[in-house]
């Protein structure tokens, strides 16, 4: 495939995901000390997924 292990299913998908992870992770943990309050946070991962898909594709 066009790209190899690293961009389709290696490095750059799980930095993807990774990037969405460290957001959840300021979301839930660092934004209070901004004041700023979440009622409900959640991870949605069939949009984490299309997400990451979407990086991978605009790479190619």
């Amino acid at each position: 495939t066009l790209g190899g292990t690293c961009l389709n299913v290696g490095c750059i998908p799980s930095k993807a995901l990774l990037d969405s992870s460290e957001h959840y992770h300021n979301a839930k943990e660092k934004f209070e000390l901004h004041g700023i309050q979440l009622k409900e946070l959640k991870v949605d991962m069939k949009q984490m997924i299309q997400r990451k898909r979407e990086v991978v594709d605009q790479t190619v």
